[in-house]
C-alpha cells in the first residue's frame, strides 16, 4: 500500500505516488522443530520473555543439535537471540531458510556470541524467511556444557 505526496506546481496539482515500506518489528517465531531431540523446553526460546529458555547440554568439543524456529513467510532483514551459559565467550551458528529456496539454509552468522542479546543482519538483505536454525559449540575439552536460548526473534514486517 502506498502513500500520496501532493505537490503544487505553477497552479497545477501534481500527484506523486510514493511507496512507503511497512514498519519493521521484532517478531516471535510461531513454532519450532527439534530434529535431533537435543533441546528441552523449546517454547521457552520464543515465548516473549527472557526469564524462560530452551536448554541444551552439549558434549565436549562438540556442536549442539539445531533448534529450528518457524515463522510464517515474512520479510526479514535480521535476527536476534538472547543466550546464557557458564562458558564465555560462546560460539554460535545461525542460518535462515528463504521461501523461494526451501530446503536450503543460508548462513547468517557463525562466531562468538556474548551473553545477552546478539543482533545479526541477514547478509542477503531483506528476504522472505520461513525458518531459522540455531546451535551452539562447546569448546570445553573437560566437561559437557549447558546452553540456554532465552529468546529468538526475527526483525521483519508482516
Amino acid at each position: 500500500m502506498g502513500d500520496m505526496v501532493l505537490t503544487e506546481v505553477v497552479n497545477q496539482l501534481t500527484v506523486q505516488m510514493v511507496r512507503i515500506a511497512p514498519p519493521f518489528y521484532w517478531l516471535l517465531p510461531t513454532g519450532h522443530i527439534d530434529p535431533e531431540n537435543d533441546w528441552d523446553n523449546e517454547p521457552g526460546a520464543y515465548d516473549g520473555t527472557i526469564d524462560t529458555y530452551a536448554e541444551n547440554w552439549t558434549g565436549i568439543e562438540k556442536w549442539s543439535g539445531f533448534i529450528e524456529l518457524i515463522i510464517p513467510p515474512t520479510n526479514i532483514s535480521g535476527v536476534r537471540c538472547y543466550i546464557t551459559s557458564p562458558l564465555t565467550p560462546k560460539i554460535g551458528d545461525i542460518d535462515v531458510e528463504y521461501e523461494d529456496d526451501p530446503g536450503n539454509w543460508h548462513d547468517v552468522y557463525e562466531g562468538t556470541l556474548a551473553p545477552g542479546w546478539n543482533e545479526k543482519d541477514i547478509p542477503d538483505g531483506i528476504k522472505v524467511v520461513t525458518k531459522a536454525r540455531f546451535r551452539m559449540y562447546n569448546r570445553s575439552y573437560t566437561r559437557k556444557m549447558r546452553f540456554r536460548l532465552h529468546e529468538f526473534q526475527f526483525w521483519g514486517s508482516r
